[in-house]
């Protein structure tokens, strides 16, 4: 100790900062909230200190943007209960040991209120009498010169678009500033919570500096930075821009983009009516529908169909390897039948021999034009799915719109069913003549591979909303749910997104309820086997039972106790495995029209929604409009 100062060693540095409330967008459209107190501002650009595996960091470099809300002073019981919660659904060891637990709704737990944004995702807090509309320009991993801590913590550099205050902290007589006596931050330090003085507590020389002489650090002559940054008139009036913020350029218009979307249409079902006419299949159905509400739907029951045949190929094989001849004649059918054509009606010629071979002639025309045409559409698909994919790579998932995805979508499906039809055209093996044969809604082999085939006799009952197992048709109801299945919005697949968030979020209670130190997929490996073995134990096990513990009631109560904690664990387990797939399946079985119907009306909407129908209101929404100069070309070769 020297003098009047001492050598310490804190644990933390928290000498005192505004606690501000970080919003951001979760992966599934949810609101996050951040509280944090290492923030600080230099212009309009802020510095935020964060873990660099919080769900609001993760958030911020997924979707550039976020929300600063500055609560005042008498707030702190807001906070409080989200304080020491984490959105990540595993809590890191780092926070469990601190005592934090996992909250997926920080909204609901702290009493806080949302409030739409003007120009970015995340909302605001409306209780908040600050709220700055931000966008991430830059990050640093600090402690980049210790190895084994390097980007545990990192330091976000984000631009402030918009700034909401309440009106009663406004100043007087001034149209952009803040009255500082009027405005009580809520401040943190060392943890705990404080507020400022009610009154200055002397006069400051730079208080005589007016506020707008700093403007010209945050204004740039050369670069539009969105937002309200852009604004002109810094006098009476402060309005936000509505000029165009992207650089110079060629970009997409919504002529360009509708057009892209009639003509990926028209080509996607045309391409699917004459795989179904090469097939003999009829048009007048709802299967040109389906095709066109879920294009994937073809690659989909192709795949499933696949399986059926090849599984049950190969369990018929395994139990009666005798009749492997007769096996494989099946195998054989089963595969005319998902690929091949059916018989056509006989036609009479009303002339010789010499009209035959002129007719032999012109189907040879005929195929030879359906070829051409078959390789023309076939090449704009693949160029589609070349550029869908080149646009992805370049400028990340962000820079797809809707548009985007939707062609994609139908020209994945149109390729699938252009390859079928060359297969077809040229009579490749397995696609020769299908067997004839009635269609009997059975949940069986020979039937299942006909639903697969796309068969125009599955969905007699398409017209029902609503289905019941006395009144409608099961194999229309399968039908129906195989397109909502099969179907994407915003070029994710929801069922496939809404199971893969329910079972990792069932890991991860298990995971920390009983400190599990496995993997997940280690994990339902030892669920599978558990419920495999408890599933087999009655077939396999053919002891005495409960003979062999004696007539005794006493020796049979423990005997009764397991055998009861066993079924009720199996029922747990089993229960909540299949909860999530009853979960997708029940809405899509019950009303599979209402459902692609409502999931196609919200993708309408979120078109119209993005730019370039939308005004473009920030940087990041300027990779929307990007026009790839490899279309301009591949375009000109269709």
């Amino acid at each position: 100790m020297t003098g009047t100062h001492s050598i310490i060693t804190p644990a933390i540095m928290y000498w005192g900062t505004p606690v501000a409330l970080i919003t951001t967008s979760n992966d599934d459209g949810t609101a996050n909230i951040g509280p944090i107190s290492s923030v600080w501002w230099l212009g309009h650009r802020c510095l935020l200190g964060l873990a660099s595996g919080s769900q609001t960091t993760l958030n911020l470099f997924r979707t550039k943007h976020c929300v600063i809300n500055l609560p005042s002073n008498d707030m702190a019981h807001y906070i409080n209960p989200i304080a020491k919660t984490t959105g990540t659904p595993t809590v890191p060891p780092g926070k469990k040991d601190r005592g934090y637990k996992h909250c997926k709704d920080k909204f609901a737990a702290s009493g806080l209120t949302q409030q739409a944004s003007d120009l970015v995702q995340p909302p605001r807090i409306s209780e908040c009498p600050v709220q700055m509309e931000a966008e991430v320009t830059n990050s640093m991993d600090l402690m980049q010169d210790v190895p084994d801590r390097k980007g545990l913590l990192v330091a976000v550099e984000v631009k402030i678009l918009r700034t909401h205050v309440r009106n009663d902290l406004r100043m007087e007589g001034y149209e952009n500033r803040i009255d500082p006596d009027r405005w009580r931050p809520l401040i943190m330090s060392f943890q705990e919570f404080y507020g400022l003085m009610p009154a200055k507590v002397a006069e400051s020389s730079l208080g005589t500096i007016d506020e707008e002489k700093y403007r010209f650090i945050t204004r740039s002559d050369v670069v539009k930075q969105g937002g309200d940054m852009n604004a002109l008139d810094f006098g009476d009036k402060f309005a936000a821009m509505e000029t165009d913020i992207c650089p110079d350029g060629d970009t997409r218009t919504e002529k360009e983009m509708i057009v892209k979307l009639i003509v990926a249409h028209f080509t996607a079902v045309v391409a699917f009516c004459n795989f179904q006419s090469l097939r003999n299949e009829r048009l007048d159905t709802i299967e040109p529908i389906l095709f066109l509400l879920s294009p994937l739907i073809v690659i989909a029951q192709t795949a499933l169909g696949i399986i059926i045949i090849n599984v049950t190929f190969v369990s018929n094989v395994a139990q009666s390897p005798n009749s492997f001849s007769l096996h494989l004649e099946t195998y054989a059918r089963r595969w005319n039948t998902l690929f091949g054509k059916k018989p056509s009606q006989p036609r009479r010629t009303p002339t010789g021999s010499l009209e035959t071979m002129q007719s032999r002639f012109g189907s040879a025309w005929i195929r030879l034009g359906r070829a051409v045409a078959i390789f023309a559409t076939l090449f704009q698909f693949a160029a589609t799915i070349f550029l869908y994919r080149r646009r992805k790579s370049l400028h990340g998932w962000d820079s797809l719109t809707v548009v985007d995805h939707r062609t994609f979508e139908l020209s994945a499906g149109g390729a699938a069913v252009s390859i079928l039809s060359l297969a077809l055209l040229l009579k490749f093996p397995g696609f020769g003549q299908a067997p004839e044969t009635l269609y009997i809604p059975e949940f069986k082999t020979d039937p299942a591979i006909i639903f697969c085939r796309d068969d125009s006799r599955r969905c007699p009952s398409w017209y029902q909303i609503l289905y019941a197992s006395d009144i409608g048709s099961t194999t229309s109801a399968t039908t129906w749910l195989a397109c909502v299945l099969s179907s994407t919005y915003k070029g994710e697949s929801i069922p496939l997104d809404f199971l893969c968030e329910f079972y990792e979020g069932i890991y991860a209670e298990f995971a920390r309820v009983f400190s599990l130190q496995i993997s997940m997929p280690i994990f339902y490996l030892f669920v599978a086997v558990f419920l495999a073995v408890f599933f087999m134990l009655p077939h396999v096990y053919n002891g005495p039972g409960f003979e062999a513990v004696g007539k005794s009631l006493w020796a049979m109560i423990p005997a009764l106790l397991v055998v009861l904690a066993a079924m009720l664990t199996f029922f747990y387990m089993f229960m909540l495995i299949m909860l999530p797939v009853l979960l997708v399946l029940f809405p899509s079985l019950v009303s599979g029209p209402g459902s692609i119907f409502t999931m196609k009306g919200y993708e309408t909407r979120a078109l119209f929604s993005q730019p370039p129908f939308t005004p473009v209101m920030n940087e990041t929404d300027c990779v929307l409009l990007w026009k790839d100069p490899v279309a301009e070309y591949l375009w000109s070769l269709v």
